[in-house]
């Protein structure tokens, strides 16, 4: 058939492409092979880091620094992933403040700059 003809073709004849299948075959492919020569080069390459790393861990000791002052507090930056709710904060203040459960006669619960700022810090946490 036509198959087995473009088949022939393009597979069996391109280089480097086995033409005998098994562990008794006659043509070998170029290169090393895989499990002992590939396998020894990445083992011998992980063991030489964890024994650079062993060896920095081991014998590279960290100068001790002063003492710390415990009257003296440095400036307190908030983490990276909350940066966002103090602008969300900023936010609410010019959000309006509506009170809808006045309408209908029901104690009043004000939507502040607090609330929004719980509100809008916790809607990543609802998400997750």
């Amino acid at each position: 058939m036509e198959i087995e003809r473009v088949q022939g073709k393009v597979f069996e004849e391109a280089a480097g492409f086995p033409t005998q299948y098994g562990p008794d075959r006659t043509d070998r492919q170029p290169g090393s092979p895989l499990v002992p020569h590939e396998t020894y080069r990445d083992l011998v390459s992980i063991l030489l880091l964890l024994a650079m790393a062993f060896f920095l861990t081991a014998w590279i000791v960290p100068s001790l620094e002063t003492p710390r002052n415990p009257a003296q507090t440095p400036f307190i930056v908030p983490d990276w992933y909350v940066l966002f709710s103090y602008g969300l904060l900023k936010l609410a203040e010019i959000l309006p403040e509506p009170d809808v459960p006045g309408m209908f006669g029901l104690p009043a619960f004000r939507l502040t700059a607090g609330f929004w700022g719980f509100f809008l810090t916790n809607i990543p946490l609802v998400i997750l």
